[in-house]
């Protein structure tokens, strides 16, 4: 299809060489290396959504962008993210335990995965960084960096009002505001508000759908010129969602079996495998605040400009009466709540004069404070109940520096380094009401890493890049809070090789980006359920290969294609393990098994065509089609907990008016109706290994209108 793709495009830039300057794609401006510079500059693998892409393919939170990004997969596990790069991922969610891949909010590190589904409005762009980013991103940035850019406050008045309306009864509603306040003053707000009644239903009478939406965000900013040479940025932002939270589907114990509520005495009847239908004897409710506050301060010097950070965010969330059994019986049920805040300040100092030498120096520190309940009654009305949780605290302290050296004409040596130090304690408390089982533990460590990269790039023309990359990453230690296991487990480390070229076409009609990698993947901290806890253990080595093609070009000033094509061979090389739901398979060695969440195959291909009308508005059709190989959950590979190779097709229809400032659009998303399990997971094999997975959307259409003033 790239070959093709190129073919017409030669074709149409040597037949219409006139027209190409209105042909030619938009300029790419990122900060994935703390500095703005074009894509085609950045000797790493990045793929960098702008604003218009994210508006235009309707890409409304972080689980949406797998759909256009090689390499990554993200899971909706209930109200959190899990988010995979390359096959580096995280299968562990509790406070004691950080990420694979780091997350970002215009520039503030996000420590816990469930604030990473808040939604992308009012977004300048998203950079996903793939590839360890430990010098200028540190902490937990083994597999990657995902970077969400807001819109900054404006010098000239400028805002938007936009809605939509869909399916299931659900309406998105967006507002934003930008402009001067005064001679030195600028200021931004934007608010969002969205609802769904859910597409996962209840099939007992009377019980609500989950699936649903129903939560509020504001964000505003104030841009102050202090001086000449002084720019002060804060920021407050709110998030509140009072849905009922995502379902889980139960598909019954190993391979079928029927677990011991479905027996006698207690007769439980589910649902039915197939569908996406559940049965649920209490409502489920989902809960999450979350608030922050930021200040940047850059003060520009005649050879550097200096850069502060500073930021504090407070987390709540939680969900109540989660289904465990999935059958009509009020037989066992899970509730659990978090309370964390988490604070960080980071000093860079960034080069700023010209010459054959740039860098950067910079100074991280990141401390966060959280404490975690569970409270799961088992075999209701019985006395038995499990209450489990604890606080962690942690500290991490970095020192780092980056450094760009042009050692002859059109060739450059990057390298940096980071010295990262994590400093953790934890106490955590677990207890089964009705038994002897009621113990407490205390513990403290630290872990340090230094953590380096080495590039050489090699320019052969001017819109060209070649580079050699290698990388050493490293992801903390910690705690598994609220489990029987007292001992803290240690930190990953991988080692990655990387070869990438991209480049622009044809007057930039075309551009391309090809990338290679290799990774030794160490101490992969993997989780097994064993009773009423979950362990967690360093216990697992592996191998990941793999190449990603990024293809985007104008074949005429009409017609638009974009093609993401991601391979990925992920596999344990080490790893022994007894999955407690088969135990009569006793020890397994999973050498050769997939990491979870990793396709080995990802294809995305999409095409735009615009019709100019005699009025000079535009009508334009778009759609896009994702094909995903199969997908496994967890390390087992087994295929109950996994999805198989799925396609899916999107597409919209749309009026800009003459002006730009109306735009109307029909949509429509997984068109064909697919069934695709976005997440999966098995419970305790004390009450029988009952397994759940969760689903992506089903079909949805409906209508969006947009204002620009």
């Amino acid at each position: 299809m790239a070959t093709i793709s190129v073919a017409m495009l030669a074709a149409a830039g040597s037949a219409r060489a006139a027209d190409a300057p209105d042909a030619t794609l938009e300029e790419l401006i990122v900060t994935a290396q703390k500095r703005e510079q074009n894509v085609l500059k950045v000797p790493l693998a990045i793929t960098s959504l702008s604003e218009g892409f994210l508006r235009e393919r309707r890409i409304q939170d972080v689980v949406d962008l797998q759909n256009f990004v090689p390499g990554l997969n993200v899971g909706r596990a209930g109200n959190l993210a899990k988010i995979t790069v390359r096959g580096v991922s995280n299968e562990f969610i509790n406070i004691g335990g950080d990420a694979g891949v780091a997350f970002h909010l215009d520039g503030i590190f996000i420590g816990r995965a469930e604030a990473q589904l808040v939604g992308l409005y009012d977004v300048s762009r998203v950079e996903v960084l793939r590839g360890p980013q430990g010098t200028l991103y540190g902490r937990n940035a083994t597999g990657g960096s995902i970077n969400v850019v807001y819109n900054r406050p404006t010098d000239t008045p400028e805002g938007y009002v936009s809605g939509s309306y869909g399916s299931y009864n659900e309406y998105d509603v967006e507002a934003v505001a930008s402009g001067p306040l005064g001679d030195r003053v600028a200021g931004r707000i934007s608010l969002r508000r969205q609802y769904s009644d859910g597409y996962t239903d209840n099939v007992l009478p009377g019980k609500k759908a989950l699936d649903d939406k129903d939560n509020f965000a504001a964000r505003g900013q104030l841009r102050f010129q202090v001086s000449d040479d002084v720019q002060l940025l804060v920021g407050a932002d709110y998030y509140r969602d009072w849905s009922r939270g995502g379902a889980s589907k139960f598909i019954g114990g190993p391979d079928g079996a029927k677990t011991p509520v479905e027996l006698p005495p207690f007769n439980g009847r589910p649902v039915g495998f197939s569908g996406r239908d559940i049965i649920a004897n209490l409502d489920q409710k989902l809960y999450a605040e979350y608030w922050g506050l930021k200040a940047e301060l850059t003060w520009a010097f005649p050879a550097f400009d200096l850069k502060s950070i500073s930021s504090y965010r407070d987390q709540r969330y939680g969900v109540l009466r989660a289904e465990l059994d999935g059958t009509a019986l009020d037989w066992s049920d899970s509730n659990v709540a978090n309370d964390i805040w988490q604070a960080s300040q980071e000093l860079q100092l960034v080069s700023s004069s010209e010459g054959p030498l740039s860098w950067i120096l910079g100074a991280y520190y990141y401390t966060e404070n959280g404490d975690q309940a569970r409270f799961i009654p088992i075999f209701k009305p019985s006395p038995l109940a499990l209450r489990a949780g604890g606080r962690v605290n942690t500290d991490a302290y970095a020192l780092y520096g980056h450094l760009d050296y042009e050692l002859a004409s059109r060739l450059t040596l990057a390298l940096g380094a980071r010295y990262s130090l994590d400093e953790r304690r934890s106490s955590d408390f677990l207890k089964i009401t009705g038994t002897p089982v009621n113990g407490t533990s205390a513990g403290q460590k630290d872990w340090d890493a230094l953590t380096w990269d080495a590039t050489l790039s090699y320019e052969p023309m001017d819109d060209a890049m070649a580079y050699l990359r290698v990388a050493k990453g490293f992801k903390s230690g910690g705690f598994n809070t609220g489990s029987t296991q007292t001992q803290p487990f240690n930190p990953e480390h991988i080692l990655s090789w990387e070869a990438g070229y991209k480049a622009a076409f044809f007057e930039r009609r075309l551009r391309l980006s090809a990338v290679a990698f290799l990774n030794d993947y160490d101490d992969l901290q993997v989780t097994q359920v064993q009773g009423f806890s979950v362990l967690l253990t360093n216990a697992a080595r592996a191998k990941i290969k793999g190449a990603e093609l990024e293809v985007s070009g104008n074949v005429t000033d009409a017609l638009r294609v974009n093609l993401a094509v991601g391979y990925l061979d992920a596999e344990f090389r080490d790893y022994v393990n007894v999955d407690q739901a088969r135990p009569q398979k006793g020890v397994q060695n999973l050498a050769g098994n997939r990491l979870p969440n990793s396709p080995e195959w990802k294809v995305t291909l999409g095409a735009d065509y615009t019709h100019r009308l005699a009025s000079g508005g535009e009508v334009r059709l778009s759609g896009n089609y994702y094909h995903q190989e199969r997908v496994y959950f967890d390390a087992f590979n087994e295929r109950q907990q996994s999805q198989g190779a799925v396609a899916r097709v999107d597409a919209e229809l749309s009026y800009e008016s003459p002006d730009k400032a109306w735009r109307i659009a029909l949509f429509g998303r997984n068109l064909t109706d697919e069934l695709v399990r976005t997440a999966g997971r098995v419970g305790s094999n004390v009450v029988g290994s009952p397994n759940f997975v969760l689903f992506d959307p089903p079909r949805t259409y409906g209508v969006s209108v947009r204002r620009d003033f």
